[in-house]
């Protein structure tokens, strides 16, 4: 039997990372095959393997740490946390903290959350033109918009809330085409040109090809564990929903 010790400085730190009912601590327990025990200041953290107490008590570290600058530690960090150290990126967990792109109307910060996501929000500012290229449900979108709606430059704020509009309308669209046609009727001409062009552009890639290819990466997606496949899309409808 492995054990070693944590040192626990801030209650508020510690209730943050144990998360409602210790779930969090259960994920590194479960992962790790350890068991970890609060006893006054300090957390044991006990197993048969030394390798998996050791990545635990990276992981709990590392935890503690994007704790003290503000982070909220939920199931989806804990997890992403825990595949780093097994990968022995720990030391780059710390880039994860802070560089908020912009703030919900419900004053939620957005941010990254991934060290993926991170060099892909560096590219968006640094460069006109980004590729984003990933599994559906990743954050491709809903990241982009919120950069360029949180931009300084006119246009690119202009070109997220008109990519935001697209996909809210079309959910709507599917959902109310009356309250649809209502408010497509309040945009103005301008903006209005811009979504008959984007349409007309789109149009000309629909009939069989399109329909293969849907189906072929609809299978591609569900392979790599996208079990909604080509709809798990649409949880960037979702995001925006709840952005405002």
């Amino acid at each position: 039997m492995t054990e070693q010790t944590i040192s626990l400085e801030r209650l508020e730190e510690t209730i943050n990372v144990f998360g409602s009912f210790d779930e969090n601590i259960r994920i590194i327990e479960h992962e790790m095959g350890v068991t970890v025990v609060s006893r006054d200041s300090m957390l044991k953290v006990a197993g048969e393997d030394p390798e998996g107490v050791m990545y635990a008590v990276k992981a709990i570290e590392n935890l503690m740490t994007l704790a003290s600058k503000g982070e909220t530690i939920n199931e989806q960090n804990v997890r992403y946390i825990v595949q780093l150290v097994r990968e022995g990126k720990e030391g780059q967990i710390v880039q994860l903290a802070g560089d908020v792109i912009c703030v919900t109307a419900k004053g939620k910060p957005i941010k990254a959350k991934t060290l993926g996501q991170k060099k892909y929000v560096e590219a968006i500012k640094n460069n006109v033109v980004t590729l984003g290229i990933g599994p559906a449900g990743t954050g491709k979108t809903y990241l982009a918009v919120a950069a360029a709606v949180s931009s300084e430059d006119p246009v690119y704020q202009y070109s997220g809330y008109l990519m935001g509009y697209i996909h809210l309308s079309n959910a709507l669209y599917r959902a109310d085409p009356e309250r649809w046609a209502e408010i497509r009727g309040l945009l103005p001409e301008e903006a209005a040109a811009d979504l008959r062009y984007h349409s007309a552009y789109w149009a000309q890639f629909e009939g069989l090809t399109a329909k293969v290819s849907t189906a072929v990466y609809d299978n591609a997606l569900r392979s790599y564990g996208q079990t909604a496949g080509i709809q798990s899309y649409g949880t960037v409808v979702d995001l925006l929903v709840a952005y405002y």
